[in-house]
């Protein structure tokens, strides 16, 4: 399948894939919390069961993406030091404060972020990693997707944009796999 921004992205692929995931492993070029308040309604039910996200991306963040990253913990205390909030609160945080919720997902070992930066013979190239692949799993099916768009709420929201979808429990079986294996090497 391919999605396209009229399409519906939002409601006809992430929310979906978040209410029937336990496990979102993103590598994009870029990432910001903003994107994180479009997909409140999927990605509250999927923190809320506490699944689980990996994030590989270029460094190029916002600083207070990067401190919201880097100071989890302190940040618990606006959400109140919960440990578990429901995806009732967690879906009106996230469209309020998603940067607070960012740190609460790192400091509940729900996010675990890695910056890529590319080099060759021990040397960074100059360039970004901008490779975008994402993968949603339940423990048995996996959707891969691999396409232009940026984990980013302008991608997600304003950009026009597309990608490719494929599901493990189709002909595209094979495809997943090396979407996972890349994914795989890539975290490595």
């Amino acid at each position: 399948e391919e999605y396209e921004k009229k399409d519906r992205i939002i409601e006809n692929f992430y929310i979906p894939c978040f209410l029937n995931s336990s496990v979102y492993i993103r590598h994009s070029g870029y990432f910001s919390s903003s994107i994180l308040k479009y997909v409140s309604r999927g990605l509250s039910y999927f923190l809320s069961t506490e699944g689980k996200m990996q994030l590989l991306c270029s460094p190029d963040l916002s600083d207070e993406d990067v401190r919201a990253i880097n100071d989890g913990a302190d940040f618990m205390k606006i959400l109140d030091g919960a440990t578990h909030i429901s995806a009732a609160q967690l879906e009106q945080d996230l469209s309020k404060k998603s940067r607070e919720v960012l740190s609460w997902m790192v400091s509940n070992k729900l996010l675990e972020c890695r910056i890529a930066i590319p080099v060759e013979d021990g040397k960074w190239t100059g360039g970004i990693y901008h490779e975008k692949i994402g993968i949603f799993q339940d423990g048995e099916n996996t959707v891969s997707f691999k396409g232009s768009n940026n984990e980013t709420g302008q991608a997600i929201k304003f950009n026009y944009e597309s990608f490719d979808v494929y599901k493990s429990w189709t002909h595209d079986n094979e495809r997943v796999k090396r979407h996972v294996e890349k994914a795989r090497k890539n975290w490595a």
